[in-house]
């Protein structure tokens, strides 16, 4: 499993990354920022009712 906890400004280059490295069926999970190109197979929303960045991206790679 990768888990990032990174800013937004550099999702794409690690979904770029992830993209050329892991092998079908890795899984990722990602705090705050969703990978730009990637569709989360869940989103857990740690704090409902809060403006800040509190959720997690949970993906698995595509064959």
């Amino acid at each position: 499993m990768v888990v990032c906890f990174l800013l937004d400004t550099v999702m794409e280059k690690v979904e770029k990354k992830l993209e050329r490295e892991l092998k079908p069926g890795a899984r990722v999970a990602s705090y705050g920022f969703r990978l730009p190109s990637w569709q989360p197979i869940e989103v857990v929303d740690l704090k409902p009712n809060s403006r800040r960045f509190s959720r997690i991206y949970l993906y698995k790679k595509q064959a």
